[in-house]
């Protein structure tokens, strides 16, 4: 059960490649970076994206976090595509389960490996005519993914999620850029290039001789013009990369009639030198890391490491909800307590009167008991039936559920909790935890809120002992 979201998380972000390692870590604001590192590896230490020598990749990475005074133990591992696989998918507009199952068939029809050897995850980019929904999926070889966790867990750290460079490099491309063009990371070893179409990455592919680069453009520009975006040729060629040279650019010029537009870093505190080979490293320490299970984005995670993910998350969330439930607390009990000293100084003032117009001989005493009594219950009816559904709440915890609101009837003696449901079944199992703490003589759910089989909005009213 969710209680809320919280704000996005800036975390530690390696960016892996066959001759070195970088770590940066930005600002709140993704301005500038409060950390960044970088060191060479041995000759063989990775070779086509695979770990061969993780002893010697395990002291990098322990020099690294040493040296950056690293206290976070959470990180994001950006990966080469030397191995991943990005392509696009256009579905009828389906439930979340419904997409992983049709992107599982279709998966022999993209992945270079059988489907079950791959981490996978995948987003909903866009919402198409006729009722359509274009996909976006990231594809990675387990054998990659468990030989960085393997190196990285050994160093005391623990990924909470990776990506591959093609959506590192699309995440910094101009919005308008996405609608059409070319994108390359010009590295040391090898060159990735991707062709964006309509906010979508259409294809990736990795070049690995430089020799004859444009050609090798050309021929993919070419099959993937056709075969992807129904003839439509990109304008312009968006460039970053420690490689990345105005020599490139005017090559490309001349011969594809492409466009240059270099792109990069958009770090204030890097020297400009270090701009173009640093645009990827800081596009991966933007990423926002949510829960692979988020169809809003894309996290490929080992399910162990993402099941751990989330219990962190939700321990997080708890944390914080009961945080502000104690201010709200607080701030009732301030409440009661103004109402009773406000009662108190009411009863003075009668029972003063009262003395006042006895003497006088004028009425007879009045009866204040009752509504200071009133002022008594109102308040500690109030603490009493809040903090008892908070504690029920953070006792609680059903999978798919999202508290919202609490709110209290006085006059019914009653609680309502509001939120959300993955589906009826996750509401269900959620009012049934709740009868069972035996914490409320009853628990309600209206009928309204039991219309709707999946993505229910619901109140459950509980009736206080």
């Amino acid at each position: 059960m969710r209680i809320f979201h919280t704000n996005p998380k800036r975390y530690p972000a390696f960016l892996c490649t066959e001759n070195r390692v970088y770590l940066a870590r930005v600002d709140p604001a993704g301005k500038s970076f409060v950390t960044y590192i970088e060191k060479p590896l041995a000759a063989k230490c990775i070779v086509n994206d695979e770990i061969v020598n993780p002893d010697a990749f395990v002291q990098v990475i322990r020099s690294m976090v040493a040296e950056g005074k690293l206290v976070e133990k959470d990180v994001i591992i950006g990966v080469s595509e030397v191995k991943a696989t990005t392509r696009s998918l256009v579905f009828p507009t389906l439930k979340p389960d419904e997409i992983a199952q049709a992107v599982e068939q279709q998966s022999s029809s993209f992945l270079p490996f059988p489907y079950h050897d791959e981490y996978l995850d995948w987003m909903i980019i866009d919402k198409e005519a006729h009722g359509k929904e274009k996909i976006l999926i990231s594809a990675i070889p387990k054998t990659v993914i468990d030989g960085y966790c393997a190196v990285f867990q050994k160093a005391g750290l623990r990924p909470v999620a990776f990506e591959s460079t093609s959506l590192s490099l699309f995440r910094i491309l101009p919005e308008e850029a996405k609608k059409s063009s070319i994108a390359i990371e010009a590295g040391e070893v090898n060159t990735l290039l991707i062709l964006g179409f309509e906010g979508s990455i259409e294809a990736s592919s990795v070049i690995q001789e430089t020799a004859g680069i444009e050609d090798k453009i050309e021929k993919l520009i070419n099959y993937y013009s056709g075969k992807r975006t129904g003839g439509t040729v990109p304008e312009s060629v968006y460039i970053c990369g420690k490689n990345a040279t105005p020599e490139i650019g005017q090559l490309l010029n001349q011969r594809l009639h492409l466009k240059p537009v270099f792109l990069p870093a958009a770090i204030v505190n890097i020297p400009p030198q270090k701009k173009l080979e640093l645009a990827v490293l800081s596009s991966l320490a933007k990423k926002i890391v949510d829960m692979p299970e988020d169809p809003q984005t894309i996290n490929v995670l080992p399910e162990p490491l993402a099941k751990a993910y989330e219990a962190q998350k939700k321990h997080a969330a708890m944390k914080l909800f009961l945080f502000v439930q104690i201010l709200l607390l607080v701030l009732m009990a301030s409440v009661a307590g103004y109402t009773l000293w406000s009662a108190r100084a009411d009863r003075m003032v009668i029972e003063r009167e009262n003395m006042q117009n006895m003497q006088n001989g004028q009425m007879e005493p009045l009866n204040v008991d009752a509504a200071y009594t009133k002022a008594i219950v109102s308040a500690d009816g109030l603490a009493h039936a809040v903090g008892s559904t908070i504690n029920v709440l953070l006792k609680t915890s059903v999978e798919g559920v999202t508290v919202k609101g609490i709110s209290y009837t006085q006059e019914a003696g009653s609680v309502t909790v509001s939120g959300t449901a993955h589906s009826r079944d996750h509401l269900l199992a959620f009012q049934d935890a709740i009868e069972k703490t035996g914490n409320f003589s009853q628990v309600t759910i209206p009928l309204s809120s039991l219309e709707e089989e999946t993505d229910v909005t619901f109140r459950m009213v509980l009736q206080t002992k």
